[in-house]
């Protein structure tokens, strides 16, 4: 026999927040003017999210039809004193969307960083990722398949809003997407299964396998729940050398070198 128990949490409906912010003036036609501009320039490099190739593969499913990306980020924060005796008891998770079509120079703007789901961080691991992120999951596949109507300069307009990339640090993207939050375990990085004898590259067929076999001493703690979103899926990432970081970072802050995509992806 199962009890239901009821735990506080607040979820902001983002179709009614992206329409409010939508039919704000200027804001509709500063962000179709911003996708045109970097749809149309010619440069081979990739100054923005809109210019990338999983943008363009995303977009060719809406032909004819206003989409918009946005971005997830999600991280847990103390509320209290986290060098305190009581460092955990009231630490609080967030999850944000920031709309990636606007102009760039709006996007990190604090204003522009939206919260959609607060939850005590205690419930989401008592009560796993489905009980807490499943009623944000569902209205970002609405906002996927279905849009937002809204009205702008008295003409009507149909929008889209494709989640595009989860944003976080190592242990808020672990968390949100079932990683294994414990950097102690065999496997810790969710970029490669490395171990001392083997290094594979992590890709869709190891996280099934790793889903199925669902052991706390694996990389994999709990399905990616974010997968149910129809466009949104799990990717793998090319990861590169510490000495090509190294390499990297003196290039960028020492000696002020630019470089294009295609000379990053060939550092070792």
């Amino acid at each position: 026999m199962f009890n239901i128990q009821s735990v506080p949490a607040h979820f902001i409906p983002l179709r009614k927040l992206l329409k409010y912010i939508f039919e704000l003036p200027h804001v509709l036609h500063l962000t179709l003017k911003n996708i045109k501009e970097i749809n149309e320039s010619c440069s081979r490099d990739i100054f923005d999210f809109l210019g990338s190739p999983l943008w363009n593969e995303i977009s060719k499913n809406y032909t004819d039809n206003i989409v918009i990306p946005i971005f997830l980020f999600f991280d847990d924060f103390e509320i209290n004193n986290p060098l305190g005796s009581h460092a955990g008891v009231h630490k609080l998770g967030a999850a944000y969307i920031s709309i990636a079509g606007i102009p760039i120079k709006y996007q990190s703007r604090l204003e522009n960083i939206f919260l959609a789901l607060l939850c005590h961080s205690f419930d989401r691991v008592s009560y796993g990722n489905r009980a807490i992120f499943n009623i944000l999951i569902e209205e970002l596949s609405f906002l996927e398949t279905n849009g937002i109507e809204i009205v702008s300069n008295s003409k009507r307009y149909k929008i889209y809003f494709v989640l595009t990339l989860i944003l976080g640090d190592n242990l808020g993207v672990n968390s949100i997407l079932g990683f294994s939050e414990s950097f102690s375990s065999r496997f810790f990085c969710r970029f490669c299964r490395a171990t001392q004898r083997e290094r594979f590259l992590y890709n869709g067929d190891f996280y099934l396998f790793d889903v199925n076999l669902f052991h706390w001493n694996n990389l994999i703690f709990n399905e990616t729940l974010f997968c149910l979103i129809p466009i949104f899926q799990f990717k793998y990432v090319k990861t590169i050398s510490l000495a090509g970081k190294s390499r990297l970072f003196r290039a960028i802050f020492f000696d002020e070198i630019t470089f294009s995509l295609i000379t990053l992806n060939i550092i070792p």
